[in-house]
């Protein structure tokens, strides 16, 4: 049950959520931040000027973007009280897994490791944690860039650190 997951969930519309794969998140946002932290603390002086900019545009990039994507609320619809209240309405529908009411036409649908609905469903992301839904697609696609400049800058960076 969703409610037992997160109870963030209660709410009509929360604006941060914490997925079920939550440790994967951790331990990936953990891991990413130690090797940063160590390029940073011990390769500092040996980078120029450029270095140190790419350096901390390509940390605070993958960490802001890795960690708006994962908390942030992707597009949990409202239950919508009128409907749940019993008037009927032609435009929602009951989703039969989650019983939300949610409206037709709105690109909603049910992810079965959330157990929730969500608007403009594009897929479920261990890596995040949750769904990717209309409110952190732009920020998930920041994050696969800034995650694959990080697979070619971390290496090179170490690199630097051997010689």
């Amino acid at each position: 049950l969703p409610s037992l997951i997160n109870p963030f969930l209660k709410l009509d519309n929360p604006l941060l959520i914490i997925g079920p794969h939550w440790p994967l998140f951790a331990c990936f946002f953990g891991t990413m931040n130690i090797l940063y932290f160590i390029i940073i603390f011990k390769l500092w002086k040996k980078f120029g000027t450029y270095g140190k900019l790419i350096n901390q545009i390509s940390y605070w990039l993958f960490t802001l973007s890795y960690a708006y994507t994962s908390l942030i609320n992707p597009g949990y619809p409202k239950n919508n009280q009128e409907r749940r209240n019993g008037n009927p309405r032609e435009e929602y529908y009951l989703c039969g897994e989650c019983q939300f009411y949610v409206k037709k036409n709105k690109g909603v649908s049910h992810c079965d490791d959330c157990g929730i609905c969500i608007e403009e469903h594009d897929h479920h992301c261990p890596w995040t944690s949750h769904c990717i839904g209309k409110n952190n697609i732009i920020s998930f696609y920041i994050f696969i860039i800034s995650t694959l400049f990080s697979i070619c800058y971390l290496p090179l960076a170490f690199c630097q650190f051997l010689t």
